[in-house]
């Protein structure tokens, strides 16, 4: 029985990507400012976002991301959601 390869060795067969789009995100990704969440959903394409006051929904069933109410507040969070994501993909291409 040998020793395993370092892990580089082990992946090395594998490409090692650095050109992940920025103005793109797929999937699903949600930003916490508690006790608001807003959650981003891309699907096909389309980008859609859900806002919840866990307090107040703690089973998410009542999303408030279309009530002007909230309109200043799940601007600011999708500012700060999405610039998180472009921090995540500056990370990923490594710059």
């Amino acid at each position: 029985k040998g020793e395993p390869s370092p892990l580089p060795e082990r992946i090395s067969g594998f490409p090692h990507r650095t050109d992940h789009p920025t103005d793109s995100f797929p999937g699903h990704s949600a930003w916490l400012d508690w006790p608001w969440k807003l959650h981003r959903l891309e699907a096909k394409g389309k980008t859609s976002f859900e806002l919840y006051h866990l307090g107040e929904s703690p089973m998410e069933d009542r999303d408030l991301v279309g009530k002007e109410a909230q309109a200043e507040r799940t601007a600011s969070m999708k500012k700060e959601l999405e610039g998180w994501l472009q921090s995540v993909v500056t990370s990923m291409n490594e710059e």
